[in-house]
């Protein structure tokens, strides 16, 4: 089957209701990743911007030099150029990785179960059977990413290959993604 059931009491008679949670495909995701990438990006822009100017790194110059290093590579040795760079670098990448996997892992085990732009085009994010993820197995499927990155974008392009529609990442840290329900009323013909 393609889909997670799940069966709801409804009281005490046996009534119940049925929710079939379709798994959300290629697409849907690809553009909900757009979404929280200029969500995410705003943060990132402004805390970079703060810290930097905390710290006193003179951005505006370093782009400047970078941009004449660009333009004239022959007047510029790789060894003025790396102290240069090594504090802008990894200033930005220690920010934007941490922005990143708390939006995710929050976002994700929080108990609108997704980020926004998942939710905007309907989707959750639950484990394969079916519950809300923990923070952890959020943090693991956020890090995870990085095995579906490194196989350049295969782990990500299993989605149209599995049967729940998976990727790589979704795999080993055993979730889901699954589009708004289907209620189905389950009603008792006793009930008439």
């Amino acid at each position: 089957m393609n889909d997670i059931n799940i069966q709801i009491q409804a009281d005490e008679e046996q009534n119940g209701t049925t929710v079939t949670y379709p798994y959300a495909g290629l697409l849907r995701r690809i553009m909900a990743y757009f979404i929280d990438y200029f969500i995410v990006a705003i943060p990132i822009n402004i805390l970079s911007d703060v810290v930097f100017a905390i710290r006193k790194i003179p951005i505006n110059s370093i782009l400047a030099a970078v941009n004449d290093m660009l333009q004239n590579p022959q007047n510029y040795a790789v060894e003025e150029m790396l102290p240069m760079l090594m504090p802008v670098y990894i200033t930005q990448m220690f920010i934007t990785g941490t922005i990143t996997w708390l939006y995710y892992a929050l976002m994700e085990s929080s108990k609108l179960q997704g980020t926004l732009g998942k939710k905007l085009l309907g989707m959750t994010v639950l484990t394969d059977t079916g519950k809300r993820l923990t923070f952890l197995r959020a943090t693991a499927r956020y890090f995870s990413k990085i095995l579906s990155s490194m196989t350049f974008g295969i782990g990500y392009l299993l989605i149209a290959f599995t049967r729940k529609k998976q990727a790589l990442h979704d795999l080993v840290a055993c979730t889901v993604i699954v589009k708004r329900p289907v209620v189905k009323i389950i009603i008792d013909d006793n009930d008439f």
